[in-house]
């Protein structure tokens, strides 16, 4: 059984990040990549359940915050 995760970047006025590189890293370990959408999105499907651990490779971990 798979599943998916979806993820959203907007900047500190709500507006979408298009185009910004992001990594993910699943609960098994793998490793995936890619850039999101015009709207600042990407989802990821296929992926094991569990936590995950999503970053933006291009910016400092203090210029984005989970929510």
């Amino acid at each position: 059984m798979t599943t998916w995760v979806e993820i959203e970047l907007v900047d500190e006025k709500g507006e979408p990040v298009g185009g910004e590189a992001y990594w993910i890293r699943t609960a098994s370990g793998r490793a995936i990549t890619g850039r999101l959408d015009r709207q600042g999105r990407a989802r990821v499907r296929g992926i094991d359940p569990g936590p995950c651990e999503i970053t933006f490779p291009d910016l400092n971990a203090t210029d984005w915050a989970q929510v």
